[in-house]
């Protein structure tokens, strides 16, 4: 026969079964405290829930709205460029034969005077700009007046330079008109005068 253990002799023990019976109830007040807690914060959760449920479902409404106006926009984007593109191609298509033709019969003068132009720029770009000269007794040995004359001449070579390539598609242009012989060298001679001129 085993020997009783320490639960057992004190329940024998009038002593101990209060001490137990203390804690029973004790144990027994907690829990009920703990299970009326628990039914009212589920109480509460559950009154709130369905107010949380109809704020959930109205903002994914709205982005259901917005996805579906998102996806409209992108289908009148993508309708609004296919308009466009085609547009371009079907003008593309009708001015290329009418381009083309302009283009080869174009007057010889106007690529006499776009190779004179090109060969204007080179010979313009290889122009050197010489540096102010050193002069005894002035302070630095440079004047002033020397180097705001050559800047005036880099600046005036760079102008022109900028006037003669603007020169060459202007003269591409006249191409895509129709000239007569006059006219056309009236408005050569105006785009030669430009490439000439001072700088502005």
């Amino acid at each position: 026969m085993t020997s009783p253990t320490f639960i057992e002799r004190l329940e024998a023990s009038g002593v101990g079964r209060e001490i137990l019976e203390k804690e029973q109830a004790e144990t027994l007040a907690r829990r009920r405290q703990l299970v009326k807690e628990l039914a009212k914060i589920t109480a509460e959760h559950e009154a709130a829930l369905p107010a949380l449920i109809e704020s959930e479902e109205k903002a994914a409404a709205k982005v259901r709205r917005a996805e579906e106006a998102f996806e409209a926009a992108q289908a009148s984007h993508r309708a609004a460029l296919y308009a466009r593109v085609t547009a371009a191609n079907s003008l593309e298509s009708a001015r290329g034969p009418l381009v083309g033709e302009l283009l080869a019969s174009a007057p010889r003068e106007i690529d006499a005077f776009i190779a004179e132009m090109r060969d204007l720029f080179e010979k313009t770009r290889r122009l050197e700009i010489s540096s102010p000269p050193m002069r005894p007794g002035v302070f630095g040995g440079i004047d002033p007046d020397d180097v705001a004359a050559a800047d005036a001449a880099y600046q005036n070579l760079t102008s022109r330079l900028a006037r003669i390539r603007s020169a060459i598609p202007e003269a591409e242009a006249l191409k895509l008109e129709a000239l007569d012989s006059k006219e056309l060298a009236e408005r050569l001679d105006g785009l030669r005068q430009t490439t000439t001129a001072e700088g502005k």
